[in-house]
């Protein structure tokens, strides 16, 4: 186990908040480090704090994936039976088949049934879809609706035999699945199995007014500068917040996100509460595919990426954790105990490659004693 230097490490993470509020890469940031346990780093920059409210776009899924590995537990389902077995639309897939130019040419049956496994580890076959991107507003009203359209798009590979990262789809079907199996309210189970016993008071997908006023502004950048952009409330990109995305749509702050993340990297438990076994967090942060299929240093868990190998080299093998498309980013770091979240909400950069997360994990890495 290697330690961190605090004092470097926050000499290291403000110096490059600074010069990226500087550039106008940033505006509003708030950031937070563990580790083993102790509180090592806490830094808000800008009009942000650790009670900021953010968008988390997709670190919206790891939450999916620990409330679908809850349901798997508690015997309400098999991650690896075929989800025609809860929603029998899904049945007889069917594949679109391509030349080499990438135009499809026809349909060939599904090799194999969709299950709740390959929806958590984007394998699916459903990735994006340009059929997904034109719902219109009735389509998109409720996740009964947008399901129904899921199941009439044929597959873009065969299931289990590549991947491709599904944006929407697999999260909208898990997340119906749940509340067929629970009888519950989506929201209603998570905040029951997952944000009550992890003390996560300001994360839902509907805010409330007084959460509201603590809602980061929206960042753009253009020609080098910082733009704020007005925030709708209710709604994500086209959805209302009453369609609980499985992808996204879920605020959250940097406190409460930080005892998820905690939650998973202390085996399932925050506070001495259990909120899941230990046995899943090992599942979710376990490559699922074999490297035929899923090459590369940063194959999927269930929810999250996972380092494998030295080859990515600023964080260790057995790493886990996700990113959101507005560019919010957290990782769990067993083997040294790190827990660290980065929070930001910008509609110019997002996701697991954006510099900023990349360099607050280079931050962390050159901080280690």
């Amino acid at each position: 186990m290697r330690y961190l230097d605090k004092e470097k490490l926050k000499k290291l993470v403000t110096d490059r908040v600074a010069t990226d509020i500087a550039n106008g890469w940033v505006d509003n940031v708030a950031l937070a480090v563990w580790q083993d346990g102790h509180e090592v780093l806490n830094a808000a920059f800008g009009n942000a704090d650790e009670r900021t409210v953010f968008n988390l776009a997709s670190m919206t899924k790891p939450v999916t994936a620990v409330a679908t590995l809850i349901a798997a537990e508690r015997g309400l389902l098999s991650l690896d039976d075929p989800i025609e077995n809860y929603y029998p639309a899904f049945a007889d897939r069917m594949v679109a088949v391509r030349n080499e130019g990438g135009e499809v040419i026809g349909l060939e049956p599904a090799h194999r049934k969709i299950t709740p496994r390959l929806l958590l580890c984007h394998s699916s076959g459903y990735p994006y879809g340009e059929r997904l991107n034109t719902m219109n507003e009735e389509e998109c009203r409720t996740l009964e609706n947008a399901i129904a359209v899921c199941a009439s798009i044929p597959l873009a590979f065969q299931p289990g035999e590549s991947h491709g990262y599904s944006a929407t789809v697999a999260w909208d079907v898990l997340v119906r699945i749940i509340e067929q199996v629970t009888g519950e309210d989506y929201q209603a189970f998570i905040t029951r199995t997952i944000f009550e016993p992890c003390d996560m008071v300001d994360t839902a997908y509907t805010v409330s007014d007084e959460q509201w006023a603590r809602m980061v502004t929206m960042h753009s950048r253009v020609d080098g500068k910082s733009v704020a952009v007005p925030t709708r409330k209710g709604w994500y990109n086209q959805y209302p917040s009453t369609h609980y995305l499985g992808c996204a749509g879920l605020f959250s702050t940097l406190s409460d996100y930080m005892k998820f993340a905690l939650m998973l990297q202390n085996g399932g438990i925050y506070n001495g509460r259990r909120v899941m076994s230990e046995r899943s967090v090992r599942e979710m942060a376990t490559p699922q595919l074999p490297p035929s299929v899923n090459p590369g240093a940063e194959p999927w868990g269930l929810g999250v990426r996972v380092i494998r190998g030295d080859e990515y080299g600023l964080l260790p093998a057995g790493s886990f954790g996700w990113s959101g498309a507005y560019g919010t980013h957290f990782w769990v770091d067993p083997e040294n105990r790190i827990t660290a979240v980065y929070m930001k909400n910008s509609m110019h950069d997002g996701g697991a490659g954006t510099h900023t997360a990349v360099n607050f994990e280079r931050d962390v890495h050159d901080a280690w004693i």
